[in-house]
């Protein structure tokens, strides 16, 4: 039996910043420092805040610093100057707006109803400034299958299985589709180690 595989310094610096409603922004996304504009280069590179996840070159980021409030561990981290600055908080225009809200509607007797309803449970707490839940679960498939397909008909949405999940409501959101896509989707946007195990859909309809 292998031990489990550790998170990277870097994986778990990533998800500190999500936590706190920010992004490890992507290299290909800036060619130069934010904060003095120097080109990066092969001798001149790139480096992420650790605070606030921007990128910088080396000169804007000599500060190595533990900040166990927000980071939530006392390792020394490079941190760019003006986050130092602030001892260790970032810019307070770089909070994302709003929690974003998911929907999952399906039937309560659907496994796979059940599986993202507890998927989307532990994401919220984990991630609670970032998004929020909201299960709804018809008593039967038979009412389901009655909402499912007046909502079809309303909003040219062509679905047949069991849940079907939206950001926003399930009124006015974005369509997400069932299970499978719903899972996919927050495993890209939310590090969760278990997301994704099981697949498929209750066929309804």
């Amino acid at each position: 039996v292998h031990p489990p595989c550790e998170m990277s310094t870097r994986q778990r610096d990533v998800i500190n910043l999500q936590k706190r409603g920010l992004k490890w922004v992507p290299d290909s996304t800036r060619d130069n420092c934010v904060k003095c504009l120097a080109d990066f280069s092969l001798f001149n590179r790139r480096h992420h805040c650790r605070v606030c996840g921007l990128l910088f070159c080396n000169d804007c980021t000599k500060n190595f610093s533990s900040y166990p409030e927000t980071l939530e561990h006392r390792d020394k981290v490079r941190v760019c100057s003006d986050c130092h600055g602030r001892g260790g908080n970032p810019p307070e225009e770089l909070i994302m707006d709003g929690v974003k809200t998911y929907t999952v509607v399906g039937y309560q007797e659907c496994s796979n109803h059940q599986r993202v309803a507890d998927i989307l449970a532990v994401l919220v707490g984990k991630y609670p400034s970032l998004l929020r839940g909201e299960i709804v679960g018809a008593d039967s498939k038979e009412e389901y299958d009655a909402w499912l397909m007046d909502k079809c008909s309303k909003s040219g949405i062509k679905h047949t299985t069991s849940p079907i999940c939206f950001l926003g409501t399930e009124d006015n959101g974005e369509y997400l589709g069932g299970a499978d896509e719903f899972v996919a989707y927050l495993a890209e946007r939310f590090p969760y180690d278990n997301l994704g195990e099981e697949k498929g859909g209750c066929q309804v309809m």
